[in-house]
């Protein structure tokens, strides 16, 4: 074999081996990219696996595209991609997340718990509240509600019924069961009294005091005359309380005091008198025409002394009355020259020191001044403060009209209303809170009040009637009635003009 042969073979077999070593790298390459790639497989796994513990199964398979992602479109739900957010980053956000939520609920409960609470609040004060605008409001309600549902135990039917007595009455439209009392001598006892028209009655001592020009007499509630005396009183007019009798002449000066028939005094006064009212402790409290003023107050004390004096100079002075649980006067004040606005001013008379209070849109014709609490009837209002001045109630008649005030001198109040044409009667108690109210077929012409017990006349008809109750007793007068005084829960006069029914029930 020559020396070429000997080179190309040589040069063969180094190409072969050659080829068979870059064979061996490509087969180990390929053997280390496949075991490569094994050992990926196992890893991406374990990630899945941790991140379905730790996020939840349903957040993985979303991932996978195995659920539909829960989004409504907006860039705020779409998820942050794994690759773009590290493992740490995705579970310290989903840790923040629940804060948020959790704070999110405790705030949300709290408002709730609050808003709950204030509702109570709201509640507690609207049931507990009678006074002022709420007291109105629940005020009006009940009045509404009793017109349309009117309270009684048996079917509201005009018609003839019997109760269990088995007396024929009816029943009304406020619900109430009329008696009939029938004029006999048990009952009704009737007495002359010339010039009763233009007397002045108040009961008293389980009877009537009548008071005329130069004359004063005591009637009991069988119509016996106990005592009578003269006087030098010309148009009186009459105030008692307690065992007091106070007399005086309207516009003119004199002014008188009883203890029953007994005079304790007479004498004149600085003004013309135009209101008297008594205390159960003698003193009398006169308003009246003061030269340069627009009116004065004086007080007597039952000896006929002038303890106490003031004068007006702005405002008229309407009216006044003076407490029997101290010595205080309180003073209805109007004024009428620009704006409508009344006053009441409460003296005290040992020390002269004194208190007001404003009322305005109102004109306070008439106080009542019971222990602690005035009261002032006004023309659209009714309303009630302490003699410190703090107004316990101010209540309005704005869409009702008022057209007849009475009291009993205990604190109870009768007022007659029109609302609209709906007759009614309203029961107010001491510190002017509407507690009974009833509706009347037809509008009250004279009204009179005795604690619980209500006196009414509409034309010759008088009711006589607990307030509450729905039975009511009716009497008829023999002639046209100039006004009513009820005496006790059983008994009342019904006035004319020259003569006096003394009706027992």
């Amino acid at each position: 074999m020559n020396d070429d042969s000997k080179n190309e073979n040589a040069e063969n077999i180094e190409n072969h081996e050659s080829e068979n070593s870059e064979s061996k790298n490509i087969e180990s390459g390929n053997i280390e990219s496949e075991n490569s790639s094994a050992e990926t497989v196992p890893a991406d796994a374990e990630r899945e696996n941790i991140k379905s513990v730790m996020f939840g199964i349903d957040d993985v398979a979303e991932k996978r595209g195995e659920l539909p992602p829960e989004t409504d479109g907006t860039e705020e739900d779409i998820e942050p991609d794994f690759d773009s957010e590290s493992f740490e980053e995705r579970y310290w956000r989903r840790i923040e997340e629940e804060k948020q939520k959790k704070r999110a609920f405790i705030v949300k409960t709290g408002v709730i718990a609050l808003c709950v609470s204030l509702a109570a609040l709201l509640v507690l004060i609207f049931i507990f509240t009678d006074t002022g605008a709420i007291g109105a409001y629940k005020d009006n309600f009940m009045i509404n509600y009793k017109r349309l549902f009117p309270e009684t135990d048996r079917q509201v039917d005009i018609g003839a019924t019997h109760n269990d007595t088995g007396e024929q009455g009816y029943i009304e439209p406020g619900g109430a069961e009329i008696r009939t009392v029938e004029r006999t001598a048990e009952n009704v006892t009737t007495v002359s009294f010339d010039g009763a028209a233009d007397a002045e009655f108040e009961k008293y001592g389980g009877g009537l005091v009548c008071a005329r020009t130069n004359y004063i007499c005591f009637i009991n509630s069988k119509g016996e005359t106990e005592w009578e005396t003269a006087t030098s009183v010309v148009d009186p007019l009459l105030s008692v309380d307690g065992k007091y009798i106070a007399i005086g002449s309207e516009g003119g000066t004199r002014l008188c005091l009883f203890d029953g028939s007994e005079l304790l005094y007479e004498t004149d006064t600085s003004d013309k008198i135009r209101s008297v009212s008594v205390s159960s402790g003698g003193d009398t409290v006169i308003t009246g025409d003061r030269e340069n003023y627009k009116g004065g107050v004086a007080v007597y004390n039952k000896s006929g002394q002038e303890i106490f004096s003031w004068s007006s100079g702005q405002n008229t002075v309407a009216d006044a009355d003076i407490s029997s649980a101290s010595r205080r006067v309180a003073a209805a004040l109007v004024n009428a020259d620009r704006q409508v606005y009344s006053i009441i001013r409460v003296f005290d008379i040992n020390n002269a020191e004194s208190s007001e209070m404003a009322f305005e849109d109102t004109l306070i014709f008439r106080v009542d001044y019971t222990g602690d609490t005035v009261t002032g009837f006004g023309d659209n209002s009714l309303v009630c403060m302490t003699s410190t001045g703090r107004v316990i109630n101010d209540r309005r008649f704005d869409i009702i009209d008022i057209t007849g005030v009475s009291g009993d001198g205990e604190g109870n109040k009768l007022i007659s209303v029109d609302s609209a044409g709906t007759p009614a009667l309203q029961v107010y108690g001491r510190k002017g809170v509407l507690e009974h109210e009833i509706i009347t077929s037809a509008q009250p012409d004279k009204t009179d009040i005795n604690g619980n017990y209500i006196l009414y006349s509409s034309g010759r008809s008088v009711m006589l009637r607990r307030a509450g109750s729905d039975r009511v007793n009716e009497y008829t007068a023999t002639m046209d009635i100039l006004e009513l005084k009820l005496i006790s829960g059983s008994s009342y006069a019904v006035i004319h003009s020259n003569s006096i029914e003394f009706v027992t029930i």
